[in-house]
Parts: structure tokens; sequence; C-alpha cells
């Protein structure tokens, strides 16, 4: 028998050449040979894909003799630890795992091993789904637009869900459960917008159409084919085309053909009534060529002969003829639109009333005027429109228009100032 003297008199027995693990003197067991247990193993239950964790074990040597062996992390990594009898040590290793499921994790010595078993689980994703708003809404209207928010991870998770016009909510989420959330909108303006809700993970969009609020025309007549269109729906309209009627002060076919269409609208009774206790509105797009003549735009009268009716008028006994049109009833000039349209080229005309015999002109979109008639003065029912000329066909008229009308319009309510600058900053020939 040997026995070597080692560091720290640890001793090392041989037996012909054989090392041997314990001795027993006496039949009681004086000595052991090193062996390093692998006990305490400690790491999370559950860790998230791609998230770091440590797993820890104590490594004690149970034996008598001095040793030096490699503990090893079955995912990889190891440590080489020197112990003497009955001293104990800490290993530690880093680990990330980038797939879900379950997975074993174990430390081991030359003589021992530890596992536990740890659940990776899918990180938290807030998928946005399901986006509802209207397709079509009119501008100024209150709409709502909502969504759900899915966590389709299995961890829980706070986000900050947004909307894209304004407004934000944090919502908590459990792995795989959802919610919803809605915001209130409103547009002041036309056009197609943009309505998104997003998380941090997920947008999803769609585009509503904001119309107008002006309401429809009772009578409209765009001079591109010479259709027409009114209330009740009876005739098809191209909107506002490519081309305009030309008048001159020859009673010539155009200009009888177009009168005649108003004639004929005016005997279908579209309208209720014009008077001073009704709303109404009435416009056209104009490009004066003469500012020498007496110029009729558009208006109605109460009979043939184009008496007693409201028209947008070009006085040219008035020293501002050249340049402002008047509203004029009963043959009297009630109130001149100013400030002044431009000459040779197109502008926008309008008149409304209140129902209180309260009138307002416009210019180009801009309030340019206003006076007030009486009911004795104004005319009882729509009577005959006109447009470009003073009578209808059957009569022959004065006051031509020369140069360009195109789209004119009829309403039976009273537009508001921002309804006409709309309809003038949208419609220009």
């Amino acid at each position: 028998m040997t026995i070597n003297a080692g560091n720290d008199e640890i001793y090392e027995i041989t037996i012909d050449g054989t090392q041997v693990r314990e001795v027993t003197v006496d039949g009681v067991i004086a000595w052991v040979e090193a062996n390093f247990d692998v006990r305490n193993l400690t790491a999370p239950n559950e860790v998230t894909e791609g998230d770091n964790f440590t797993i820890t074990a104590d490594v004690k040597n149970t034996g008598d003799g001095r040793d030096t062996q490699t503990i090893s992390f079955n995912r990889g990594g190891s440590t080489d630890k020197t112990l003497k009898g009955g001293q104990t040590t800490t290993v530690s290793f880093g680990e990330t795992i980038n797939n879900s499921g379950d997975f074993t994790l174990k430390i081991s010595s030359d003589d021992d091993s530890a596992s536990q078993t740890v659940t990776v689980l899918t990180p938290a994703n807030f998928d946005i789904r399901n986006l509802s708003a209207p397709n079509t809404v009119t501008e100024g209207n209150n709409f709502n637009v909502s969504a759900d928010v899915v966590n389709t991870g299995q961890t829980s998770d706070t986000q900050t869900i947004s909307f894209n016009r304004g407004g934000s909510t944090n919502k908590s989420l459990s792995g795989n459960s959802s919610t919803n959330v809605s915001f209130n909108e409103t547009i002041n303006s036309t056009g197609t917008f943009n309505l998104s809700i997003s998380s941090a993970d997920d947008t999803e969009s769609r585009n509503i159409t904001v119309e107008s609020a002006i309401p429809d025309s009772v009578v409209r007549v765009t001079f591109d084919n010479s259709n027409v269109v009114d209330s009740k729906g009876n005739v098809s309209f191209d909107v506002f085309g490519t081309e305009s009627y030309t008048f001159n002060t020859t009673k010539n076919s155009t200009v009888m053909d177009t009168t005649a269409i108003f004639s004929a609208i005016s005997k279908d009774n579209l309208f209720t009534g014009i008077s001073s206790s009704n709303t109404w509105s009435y416009m056209c797009w104009y490009f004066r060529t003469d500012l020498s003549k007496n110029d009729r735009l558009v208006g109605f009268s109460t009979n043939d002969s184009g008496n007693c009716g409201g028209f947008i008028f070009y006085d040219n006994s008035s020293s501002s003829a050249a340049n402002n049109p008047y509203y004029r009833q009963n043959q009297s000039n009630i109130f001149e639109l100013n400030p002044s349209s431009n000459f040779d080229t197109w502008n926008h005309v309008a008149v409304t009333c209140d129902g209180s015999g309260n009138l307002t002109g416009y210019i180009n979109g801009n309030q340019a005027g206003s006076g007030s008639i009486s009911a004795s003065s104004s005319p009882e029912g729509f009577g005959i429109s006109s447009c470009g000329e003073e009578q209808t066909p059957e009569n022959s008229g004065g006051d031509n228009f020369e140069g360009l009308i195109d789209d004119v319009r009829f309403y039976d309510v009273r537009l508001s100032g921002q309804e006409i600058s709309d309809i003038y900053n949208n419609t220009k020939p």
C-alpha cells in the first residue's frame, strides 16, 4: 500500500497501483475518495422566448479526498472546480432559448447531475383586428372607430393603443386574451382620410370618405349635355361637365333650349313655393364678355313675360354695372353685390333667402351684399325659371346675357356662407 501526501494533507491511497475509494479500519470507514454531488439546482419554471435567464446549482465534495472536476451545463458551457473534502461551491450559467416549449436544464459533475424542466412561452404580441368605421360620413358629424386588440402571445403585457387622428388608451392583457377599443372622431372637411389604430406590434387601417354637408340641390343644370337633375330623381345628369353654354344678344336655339328646360322644371312644381316666407338659394358660374349690356344671369319669374321675379342681374344704367351685379326684384335693384367680380374670367354668384325676406348675396365664395324683400313683392310659387335671358321662348325676351354660364343650381334651403364657399372652391370650371 502506498500513501501519497498531497496539498493540505489530502491523501491519495493506492494498493498495488490501484487507487482505492475508501479505507475501512476495524469495520469503520476511515477515509473516502472525493465525490462531487450536484444539489439545489435553481432555474425559473417559466421564461419568455428570447429572454436571458440564469441556472445555478451547488456542487459539494462529499468525500475526504481533494479533486478537480469539470462541471457542465447541458445546453452549453462548463467550468472547472477544485474542492477539498466536505467543501461546497456554487456554479451558474446564463441561457437564452428562442423557441417556445418545454426544455430540460441539467448541470453535471463526473459523479452526479441535477435537472429541471423550464417552459418557454411566446412573448406578448398585441394584434389589431376587425377595425370598424363607417365608409362614408358627413363633414362635422361625430362617428366611432373601434377595433379588437388580441394578445396572441402566452405572456401578459401592457401597451398603449393609439388612434392616428388623436387619442390613446393603455390596455393590459394576459396571454391569449383580447379586448375592444373605440375612439370618437369628427372631421370638418371633405375628402378621403386614413383611420388607423396601432399597438406597439401591429396596425390596422382603412379609409373613410367625408362628404359635404351641403344639401342636394332641387335643380342643377350643367351644360355639357344639357342634362337636368331634380329632387324627385326624374332626370339624370352629368356632374359639372367640361363645356358651357354660350349666350349672346341674339335669341338663338341655344338660349331657347336652355330656357325651355327651366320652364319645364318650373311647371313640374319641384319647389313647393318661392317667396319671402320660404328658404331658398340659387347660384351659377358665369363668364361675362360684354360690359355694355343689361345681362340677366339666373332667377325666376311669376309668368312667361319675366315679370315680378327675382334675378341676379347686371344693370348697365348703373355706374358700377361694369363690375358689380345686383339682385333685382319687380324691376327694382334690391341690393348690389360688392366686392366686384372680374371681367373676362369665370365668377361664381349666389343669393340666399332666410325665410323672413332677408337676402344675402355672394361673389366668388365671399359675402358681397344683403337686402330684404316683402311677401307682397316676391313671387308666389316657383313660377318660370330662366337662365341667360329675361323671358321664355314663347316671348321676345330682353336682357340676354353675353358670355358663358355653367352649373346653375336651385335649392329649397338657405345655404350657409361656408356651404357657398365650399361650392365655389370645389366646382370652378
